[in-house]
């Protein structure tokens, strides 16, 4: 099942489906979550995934907070969120120096390639968008019903496994 409230999204993942001949395996639904929960039959899933979906709630931590509520209603007592969202890097880190800053990203091409992936989350951020780091993304998934959150880095891709 996937569900969007982004028409355009849901259009998208229809186009997919029929290309891919899954209209048997594979459900799109534009509405969002809380829409979703509210049906008289809701299906509990093993694995959701939210992929660059958090940062895009409007960045109220209640709001947020009660999307992962109903997002963990929707799993199986086993079942896992993973989570896949862009986090700031530790580059505009108080902690740091400017000379430490400077020569890094001048000799680290990784480092780079953070600075300009958080430039273009700047841009977002003018639309409304709210990101986290690695600490306060694991402080706010904790003060959720969720119990459990590793993450699982893989170059600049960061993924979260997260348990009830």
């Amino acid at each position: 099942v996937g569900i969007d409230p982004n028409p355009n999204a849901i259009s998208i993942l229809k186009n997919t489906i029929n290309n891919n001949n899954w209209i048997n395996r594979v459900e799109a639904l534009n509405m969002a979550i809380i829409e979703y929960s509210k049906q008289e039959k809701i299906e509990k899933f093993d694995v959701i995934l939210l992929n660059n979906v958090l940062h895009e709630i409007r960045d109220d931590k209640n709001c947020r907070k009660d999307f992962l509520e109903q997002i963990y209603n929707l799993l199986n007592d086993d079942g896992i969120l993973i989570v896949g969202e862009r986090m700031i890097p530790d580059i505009f880190s108080i902690k740091r120096d400017v000379n430490t800053i400077f020569y890094s990203y001048k000799s680290n091409i990784e480092m780079r390639a953070n600075f300009w992936g958080t430039i273009n989350k700047w841009d977002e951020v003018i639309f409304g968008a709210s990101f986290y780091d690695e600490n306060s993304f694991k402080d706010f998934i904790l003060s959720t019903p969720f119990k459990h959150a590793e993450l699982i880095k893989d170059k600049n891709d960061n993924i979260w496994a997260i348990k009830k």
